[in-house]
Formats: C-alpha cells, sequence, structure tokens
C-alpha cells in the first residue's frame, strides 16, 4: 500500500504540474523536472515525433548531462518505445552499450508517450549513480508516459493550428501587399488613361467644329470609343470603391449630379430643365445617371449631336 501510495502521489504531482499548461515548451520541461526530481534521476528529455518523421525530436531537456538532438525511432532502445510502444529500461547501461556518448550513465529508462495512433514520443531518464532501475519506480515512469500522453497530443495539435494561423496569416499578409500593390497600379493607370482621354477628346473636338460631314462621321466614332474607355474606368473604379468600403447615405441635390453628367456627355444633345429634388443616397449616385444616360446613347445609335 505505500509502494501504491507512493506511485499515485508522485504521478499525480507530475500530472498536476504537466496540465497546468496547454503549451508544449512549458508542459514538457515542467513534466521532466518533477520526475528527475521525485525519482531522483540525474538526467532527462522528452522527444517527440512529427507525422512523415523517421526521427524523434528533443523537445526538452533537463538535467545534468548530454541528451542527443534527434535519435532516431528504429534504432536501439528507442525502436522498442518509439515503434512498439513499449517501455524500456537498461540497467547497468555502458555493459549493454559500451561507447556511448555519455560514459557517466549507469541505468536509463524510456517510457512512451501515446498517441491515438500510437506513440507520439517518450520520455527518457537516466542515472549516472544507480545501476539499477527499482520495479517501482518502472511502473511510475510508465503511468507518468501515459497519463501525460493526452495533454501531449493537445500540446502538438495545438502547435499545428498556431503554425496553420500563423501560415495563413502570413498569406493574408501577402496577399493584402498584393492588394495594394495592384491598387496603386490601378491608380495610377486610371489617372493616366484619363487625361490621355482628356486630350484626344479636346484634339478631336476642334476638328469636329471644322470639318466636313464624312470626316465628322470618323470623328464621332472615335469619340464614342473614348467614351467607351471612359465607362470601363469609371465601372472599374466603382467596384475597386463597392470592394474597399461600404459608402454612407447621405442628403444629395440632384442638380450637381445630373449637369455634371451633361458635361460629361458633352456631344450629347440631353434636356434637362432643373431639378430642385434632393434623395438620400450615398457618392455613387453619379454611377446612376452614369449608366442611365450611357445606355440611352449607347442604344441611341452612339453620340450625336441630334440626340
Amino acid at each position: 500500500m505505500r509502494e501504491e501510495n507512493r506511485r499515485l502521489s508522485i504521478t499525480s504531482e507530475v500530472i498536476t504540474a504537466a496540465t497546468a499548461s496547454r503549451h508544449l515548451d512549458d508542459l514538457l520541461p515542467v513534466s521532466l523536472e518533477k520526475t528527475l526530481a521525485l525519482l531522483d534521476f540525474d538526467l532527462g528529455g522528452a522527444y517527440l515525433v512529427y507525422p512523415g518523421s523517421d526521427l524523434a525530436h528533443l523537445r526538452a531537456c533537463v538535467g545534468e548531462g548530454h541528451a542527443p538532438a534527434r535519435v532516431r525511432r528504429d534504432e536501439p532502445p528507442y525502436r522498442y518505445v518509439l515503434v512498439d510502444g513499449e517501455a524500456r529500461f537498461v540497467d547497468r547501461f555502458q555493459e549493454r552499450y559500451p561507447g556511448h556518448d555519455d560514459p557517466a550513465i549507469r541505468s536509463f529508462a524510456a517510457v512512451p508517450i501515446p498517441g491515438d495512433d500510437g506513440p507520439v514520443g517518450c520520455i527518457a531518464v537516466a542515472s549516472r549513480t544507480r545501476e539499477t532501475i527499482p520495479e517501482d519506480e518502472r511502473l511510475i515512469l510508465a503511468t507518468i508516459g501515459e497519463e501525460i500522453g493526452s495533454a501531449v497530443v493537445k500540446g502538438m495539435l495545438l502547435e499545428e493550428l498556431e503554425a496553420a494561423l500563423a501560415s495563413a496569416n502570413r498569406y493574408l499578409d501577402e496577399a493584402n501587399a498584393a492588394t495594394e500593390a495592384v491598387n496603386l497600379y490601378v491608380d495610377i493607370l486610371t489617372h493616366d488613361i484619363n487625361n490621355a482621354n482628356t486630350a484626344a477628346m479636346g484634339y478631336l473636338y476642334m476638328i469636329l467644329d471644322s470639318a466636313e460631314e464624312p470626316t465628322r462621321e470618323v470623328i464621332r466614332k472615335s469619340l464614342a470609343a473614348i467614351y467607351q474607355s471612359n465607362d470601363i474606368i469609371r465601372n472599374v473604379s466603382t467596384i475597386r470603391r463597392l470592394m474597399l468600403e461600404a459608402a454612407p447615405l447621405q442628403l444629395v441635390r440632384l442638380e450637381p449630379v445630373i449637369r455634371g453628367m451633361r458635361n460629361y456627355y458633352a456631344d450629347t444633345r440631353i434636356v434637362y430643365e432643373g431639378s430642385d429634388a434632393t434623395v438620400l443616397a450615398d457618392d455613387l449616385i453619379n454611377e446612376v445617371f452614369a449608366n442611365l444616360i450611357g445606355n440611352a446613347v449607347k442604344f441611341g445609335h452612339g453620340y450625336s449631336e441630334e440626340q
């Protein structure tokens, strides 16, 4: 009963310390520290195996000594633990593994950390003073490995989630940067094309007043193409504004809006007697009249002074 109480007490202390944190960088070192202190081992390491890897990576190391940063799953003494899921206890370690990197190790133990589909890692401890590991301590170590398994699996899932979120945020930042660059290029192109269209329209109107009828028809078609270019630019700008932010509703006088459209379609005869109406609209109200007038002009056989 005393041995059982001791096993339960030590296991409880380790599990309580381990489950106090969700992050593996805290959970694993605390578990090792408690295990080494309560069972009087000198060195401990926690290894984790990630999907698709043949290596177990050291995630925590506590105590005096050297623990390899990586170990192969299929090499002894880790093969039994990380592949078969069996606890491994080695008394008189130097006799079993002569020439080991750390000649001061006298006894060694490695217990699996179970996961849903097999071991996800192991806890390894070593002693520099004791040649053997008592049976009761073997049971305690095996229980510790089993009990912290769920906490370690949750910690690994949390790391995967955080890595996925970090990757998504990185892609989002790159997408936002690309969007800003595209918007800049669109602004530059829109500005330059509008300037070119305005200059071209000015020259065409100068020629239109003095040209004869066959030439005037060609000029009207040229003006129609320029107006179509302006419509495309305006539509692109409208779509961008709608995607970037919602336009707030406000009181808008129709008089300046409609007169602005008359100036835009300067070569089209638009009968307008004025209006004192005020409507609740956003700043895209111009597009409503631009589409109405533009469709009337487009399906009224092009731009002409007779319309």
